[in-house]
């Protein structure tokens, strides 16, 4: 623990070093960054929407915040509020916590929100009660408020005091897979035996800012001397170090096989969200028909992801588009193609067309996914979405009703985003199964559950 705690105290230093040299971009962690940036809609001074902008701020998050050590702040209290300039994009992306009001749809708003989601660091979604949730973010955790009401106002509060109370068991940190991380002792020992290394670069930082190597480079130089080069692309996935894993990428693909640099790096940093890797991805095509099955699943997967990422459905179909024709020309079951197999791959194809707005020949596709493999809970529960994208609302009851029979049937802890998605259809349809569903959604994810009761149909739905 003693050793833990001086390699974290040093690089504090170290970092505190650097932050006087403004002109050397120096990528190293944040432990605790106590910023909590308010995103929501503002408008002019005198307007409703600056009014109920303040009283959310006054009323519930600052009293909400107040037991924590946090600087609270917002766009107007930081920048100018005609246009999203560079510092609140940083503010944006580099707080320790955002808080976001998504009450009326504002474009400054969902585009600020989505730049936070990119990060994976956390935030904390909230909205007035009765607000309907736009399509693509009604599976977030959302937090109702009544600014009316001084019980429901102190009954938010004490809400987002819980959210945020097991945010800080974890220390505020992002989300990320466990897979392919290295050990954090193991980590600690690594850096620790080399660890003067690092100190060099601020002990030579004026020599590196004269000589016109970034200092980036030579941080991520130390990096691979202290861990090794492939630990410092876990380290790299770890961190969501998107560009410390595409320096990397050209040592890796020249230390492993291709199948492997492919399988190995390339997914999972394009996954990751870099575009380097994404479009190392994509000139690798040509070979898909010459890997193994299991590595032309993870191909597609992150090649559609990436597409997903970057808004470009529209390229991921004109480059795809002749694998997943023949994907469904394909008779299955055979030895060429699973119906398991073909059911993921037109999954990926309906991502793609979901994406381009391409709703009925998604459906189509989702239909015979479904067909292909019916036990498959995460179908179903894109199939309803699109439904309601759709308009086609029956046909979502219906399928939220054969989810939910999956949900009962099956011996795993079914998902929480699930779950919520069959109350929120089957509250807006007065099903008599509601309270059925939300018990098992409390005892799946009670904090979940809580939320969804500052839903106004929900809560009417449950009390009728």
């Amino acid at each position: 623990m003693e050793k833990s705690v001086s390699v974290v105290r040093y690089l504090q230093v170290l970092a505190a070093n650097l932050r006087s040299y403004p002109k050397i971009k120096f990528r190293l962690r944040i432990f605790m960054n106590k910023t909590c940036f308010v995103i929501s809609p503002i408008g002019d001074k005198g307007t409703e929407i600056r009014t109920q902008a303040d009283a959310l701020y006054d009323l519930i998050i600052e009293p909400a915040l107040e037991k924590y050590d946090f600087h609270v702040t917002r766009a107007d209290k930081s920048a100018s509020v005609s246009s999203i300039t560079s510092e609140i994009v940083q503010l944006v992306q580099d707080s320790g916590l955002c808080i976001i009001d998504i009450t009326g749809h504002n474009p400054n708003v969902m585009y600020e929100c989505g730049r936070r989601h990119e990060t994976a660091k956390p935030y904390i979604m909230v909205a007035a009660e009765g607000e309907t949730l736009p399509f693509d973010i009604n599976t977030i955790r959302t937090i109702f408020y009544n600014l009316e009401d001084p019980r429901e106002i102190r009954n938010t509060v004490k809400i987002i005091q819980s959210v945020i109370d097991k945010m800080l068991e974890s220390g505020l940190e992002p989300e990320r897979s466990g897979e392919s991380l290295v050990s954090l002792s193991d980590t600690l020992t690594r850096i620790e035996r080399k660890i003067d290394r690092i100190s060099t670069v601020s002990n030579g930082v004026n020599s590196i800012a004269g000589t016109g190597t970034g200092a980036g480079t030579i941080a991520y130089q130390e990096v691979v001397e202290s861990l090794g080069l492939g630990d410092a692309f876990n380290y790299a996935l770890s961190q969501r170090d998107i560009g410390l894993a595409e320096y990397l990428l050209p040592n890796l693909e020249k230390s492993m096989p291709h199948e492997k640099f492919v399988d190995y790096v390339l997914t999972q940093a394009a996954a990751m969200g870099s575009i380097v890797a994404h479009q190392r991805l994509e000139a690798c095509f040509p070979a898909l028909e010459s890997y193994n099955k299991d590595l032309q699943k993870d191909y597609i997967g992150s090649l559609v992801a990436g597409y997903n990422m970057q808004d470009r459905e529209n390229d991921g179909l004109e480059i795809l588009g002749g694998f997943f024709d023949k994907v469904i020309s394909t008779e299955t079951p055979s030895v060429l193609l699973s119906n398991k197999d073909k059911a993921f791959y037109l999954n990926q194809y309906s991502r793609l067309l979901h994406g381009c707005g391409e709703y009925e020949k998604g459906l189509e596709i989702a239909r015979e996914i479904i067909q292909l493999s019916p036990e498959e809970p995460s179908y179903i529960y894109n199939f309803i979405i699109l439904c309601e994208r759709s308009g086609l609302l029956d046909e979502a009851l219906t399928a939220a009703k054969k989810l939910y029979a999956l949900i009962i049937d099956t011996n795993k802890e079914p998902d929480d985003d699930h779950l919520e998605k069959v109350v929120r259809i089957f509250a807006e349809n007065n099903s008599p199964e509601i309270k059925e569903v939300f018990s098992k959604l409390e005892d799946v994810n009670n904090l979940k559950a809580t939320m969804l009761l500052r839903n106004s149909t929900v809560k009417a739905a449950l009390n009728g």
